[in-house]
């Protein structure tokens, strides 16, 4: 027999509130990163309709003092004043469908993760500066959720009109909001590595924003110290727009300009999609800009217009180097946040099935796309070969530092053991340098062998050495310093540069170590002439 089941209320029903210091130490334990936490508190002044927004690093020696965010938005209601450090403020109500909020999270989880104290200063138009703050300790050592909700003091209110002074050239605007965090958790050994950061992540962030996207276009700067007794603008950073699929280039391959998705749920998301210019075709300091990385590739996800997510997998594809130019832009609105599951901390993205089954036969274009066209043009370049050859020298180098201590301990032993001195080399003469193994090139790259074998041993009066010289014309070498050797043939992977050169070494090593007669010299061209003919043959159709 089924079990019925009761959905009446119970009436024995008891509230159990959470405990707000257990909430507050969960809620400041959100995966935020420095930049991620400032980035969340910014998104609440592009909420408030901000056309100006300032980041301020109060710093001391090498150590930051407190951070600020300034914007001359609509400023906070006293209606809605209280609500704003509530942990899961009450203001749903007020999301419009282009809000950038979701969970009333955002400001206390980002803003503990930045420091233990966070006070919001604000003036809403025809209202006067009001103040609210919260502090983490208080919270934890009495277990309450509670707000110091006094006036504003004199500094507080200098501090204010200080900060809007940032915001404009004319002076400070009629309403405005100051967050403002101190007691910082951050121990940063590089501030100016992590002011660049923020300032590059603004750029992305909020890119479509700062180009000018809807009727109004937004500023954002970041200010390198702050002085809350100057009321001048001071010098900062301004933040220019960056597009991460880079279409300001005409060179940019546009695959997708902008193709909409329309769900079952009548919800709709949009793709676009680039493969970036190969990075031997352009200028090195675009090659940084780009940022070709495995890190970077991928699907930008934008809600409502701001960033959430660079270079996602989104479970679409696998990363793999030949894509490192491919660029995705997924956009949606609050109205597909069904399909675009994301996390508090914005630090995890998921997607609907269905949004998944639609997005991969797009990306699948995509990357056979991006991956055809890197192989194309996947050359490396006489600075890449060099690279390589001096990291296989390095390594050989070290290897060769190894056995010349271990040959002298046995030296030093075999001496002590027989009070004979060191017997003299075998094999060919000089082949002993004078050079440290640092020096040394053991193998080094020629244009062509003669015979167009692929190797050769020699010795080198001037180091005093013997290297290796490997010809860059015999097909074994194109296959290992390119990708792409040619229509037809098996390319070898880059990681089995070093190995194969360290091989060649090996090789070169043992044939002039034999003894130099002429069958031996011989047998060895011999060698080395079928060994370079195999290896044509195994790269050959």
């Amino acid at each position: 027999m089924t079990a019925q089941r009761n959905d009446t209320p119970s009436t024995n029903l008891v509230e159990t509130p959470p405990s707000a210091g257990r909430m507050a130490v969960a809620i400041a334990g959100y995966p935020y990163s420095t930049r991620a936490a400032i980035l969340d508190i910014v998104d609440n002044s592009v909420e408030a309709a901000a056309d100006r927004i300032a980041i301020l690093f109060e710093q001391s020696g090498k150590e930051l003092k407190r951070f600020a965010i300034i914007d001359n938005g609509t400023g906070i209601s006293p209606r809605i004043l209280d609500e704003v450090l509530r942990a899961g403020s009450r203001t749903s109500h007020l999301y419009s469908k282009e809000s950038l909020s979701r969970y009333g999270i955002g400001l206390k989880g980002a803003g503990f993760s930045l420091g233990t104290k966070l006070s919001v200063i604000t003036r809403a138009e025809g209202h006067p500066i009001l103040r609210r703050a919260i502090d983490l300790d208080y919270i934890q050592q009495n277990d309450a959720w509670v707000q110091d909700v006094r006036e504003p003091d004199q500094d507080e209110l200098r501090l204010f009109k200080s900060a809007m002074a940032q915001l404009s050239e004319g002076g400070p605007r009629e309403s405005g909001t100051l967050i403002l965090i101190e007691s910082l958790n951050i121990r940063s050994r590089d501030i100016a590595r992590l002011k660049n950061d923020v300032v590059r992540q603004l750029g992305e962030t909020y890119g479509k924003f700062l180009a000018g996207r809807g009727s109004s276009s937004l500023q954002i700067k970041v200010l390198d110290g702050w002085q809350s007794q100057d009321f001048g603008p001071q010098e900062g950073v301004l933040i220019e727009p960056v597009d991460p699929l880079h279409r300001e280039n005409p060179s940019t391959l546009v695959l997708y300009s902008r193709e909409e998705i329309k769900l079952e749920d009548g919800t709709n998301i949009f793709f676009s999609a680039v493969v970036l210019p190969h990075p031997n075709t352009v200028p090195i300091e675009v090659k940084r800009k780009y940022r070709y990385t495995q890190q970077d590739q991928g699907v930008y996800v934008y809600r409502n217009g701001r960033l959430l997510a660079s270079g996602e997998i989104l479970g679409l594809f696998s990363n793999d180097f030949h894509l490192n130019a491919f660029r995705g832009e997924l956009e949606y609105t609050s109205g597909a946040d069904e399909h675009v599951l994301v996390d508090v901390a914005k630090s995890h993205i998921s997607l609907s099935q269905e949004a998944f089954a639609r997005l991969q036969e797009l990306v699948k274009v995509c990357t056979r796309t991006a991956d055809t066209l890197w192989r194309e043009k996947d050359v490396l370049t006489e600075e890449d070969i060099k690279g390589l050859f001096d990291e296989s020298n390095s390594l050989i180098a070290s290897r060769q530092r190894l056995i010349i201590d271990l040959a002298k301990k046995r030296a030093e032993q075999r001496e002590k053991a027989e009070s004979t001195p060191p017997g003299a080399n075998g094999g060919r003469k000089g082949r002993q340098g004078k050079k440290s193994p640092k020096e040394i090139p053991y193998v080094r790259p020629q244009d062509t062998l003669p015979e167009d074998v692929l190797y050769r041993p020699i010795f080198d009066p001037e180091l005093q050495s013997v290297v290796v010289d490997v010809n860059l014309a015999h097909p074994f070498s194109k296959a290992v310093f390119s990708v792409s050797p040619g229509e037809g043939k098996r390319s070898v992977p880059r990681r089995a540069t070093t190995a194969v050169q360290q091989l060649l070494y090996v090789l070169g090593q043992v044939e002039w170590g034999l003894n130099d007669s002429e069958d031996n010299r011989e047998l060895l061209d011999q060698f080395r002439k079928y060994c370079s003919l195999n290896l044509r043959a195994l790269l050959a159709d």
